[in-house]
């Protein structure tokens, strides 16, 4: 299946992903292969949806975070993304990419400061 994201021919692997998702619905892989497929074809809400089942799974899983920050991005959901780039950071702080992405977004919000929103890591949410 890879071999068709290869060939860029992102509808027909978002139907090869769906009728492996008819065998296996909680699949996180072909999940995740048609969220990007349908990212690619800037179905950006579907892609949306298929993130949000696969985070549904397993809410660790760092490439549906990772995918789904971007798709947010694209749907100028900025709180969100901002909320997926805490989350990858509080998971690993060698991730250099979600810092400087997070505080892009907070620059788009004109938010320099961190004083219009805030959103609490992950771990903090959890001292609570």
């Amino acid at each position: 299946m890879m071999i068709i994201l290869k060939k860029k021919n992102y509808i027909h692997a978002s139907e090869k992903f769906s009728q492996a998702l008819k065998t296996n619905p909680k699949n996180k892989f072909a999940l995740l292969l048609r969220a990007y497929s349908k990212k690619e074809l800037k179905d950006y809400k579907s892609a949306l949806k298929d993130l949000n089942t696969i985070l549904k799974i397993d809410s660790e899983y760092n490439a549906a975070v990772a995918l789904r920050a971007w798709v947010n991005i694209k749907l100028e959901n900025y709180p969100e993304a901002i909320d997926d780039y805490s989350k990858l950071i509080a998971y690993d702080l060698m991730l250099k990419d979600s810092y400087g992405n997070r505080g892009f977004l907070k620059e788009i919000m004109q938010d320099k400061d961190c004083l219009l929103y805030t959103s609490p890591s992950p771990r903090d949410r959890q001292k609570s």
